[in-house]
C-alpha cells in the first residue's frame, strides 16, 4: 500500500546494456527527493514512480516533467540459436527500439533530455469497455455454449 519508485537510466550518448557507460547521479538523487513527498498522507497510495533519465550528463539535464506511458516499436526477430536434446535455445534481438513520438509522453520527454516521472498503478481495466460489455449480456453466450447448463 505504499508507493515504490522504479529508476532507469539511458546510457551516455543513448543506447542501453552491458557494454555502455552510465551517469545514475542524477536521477537516483532525485528519486530520492520524490520519496518523502510521495509518502504524504495525502498522495495515493499503491502507486509506483517511474523515473526515466536521459543519456546525457546531470549538468545537461533540461529539467523534469510528469508524463504518460509513452509507446516504444520494436523490431525484433526469432531465430533458433542451438537445441540440445528436446530443450531450444532462441535469440530474440532486432533493429534499435524507436517510439512514437508524442508529446508529454515519458519517451519525447527523455528525448529532449528531461527526467522523466510517470505514476504507475496495476488496474488496467478499461472501464469504458467493461461498461460497453456489461450491455452485452455476456451470461447468455455462456449458455449457448455446448455441455455448459
Amino acid at each position: 500500500g505504499i508507493p515504490a519508485v522504479a529508476v532507469s537510466q539511458d546510457a551516455l550518448g543513448g543506447g542501453s546494456g552491458p557494454d555502455f557507460e552510465y551517469d545514475f547521479s542524477a536521477v537516483t538523487e532525485f528519486a530520492a527527493k520524490l520519496v518523502p513527498l510521495a509518502c504524504e498522507a495525502n498522495f495515493p497510495r499503491k502507486v509506483i514512480f517511474n523515473v526515466n533519465g536521459p543519456g546525457v550528463p546531470p549538468s545537461a539535464l533540461k529539467g523534469a516533467r510528469v508524463t504518460r506511458l509513452g509507446r516504444r516499436v520494436y523490431d525484433d526477430t526469432l531465430s533458433l540459436e542451438a537445441t540440445v536434446g528436446s530443450r531450444r535455445h532462441f535469440r530474440i534481438y532486432g533493429e534499435p527500439m524507436s517510439h512514437d513520438m508524442q508529446p508529454g509522453t515519458d519517451l519525447s520527454t527523455i528525448d529532449e533530455d528531461m527526467l522523466s516521472v510517470t505514476p504507475l498503478h496495476f488496474d488496467l481495466t478499461d472501464r469504458d469497455g467493461m461498461d460497453a460489455m456489461q450491455r452485452w449480456e455476456i451470461d447468455q453466450l455462456l449458455r449457448s455454449v455446448s455441455g455448459v447448463s
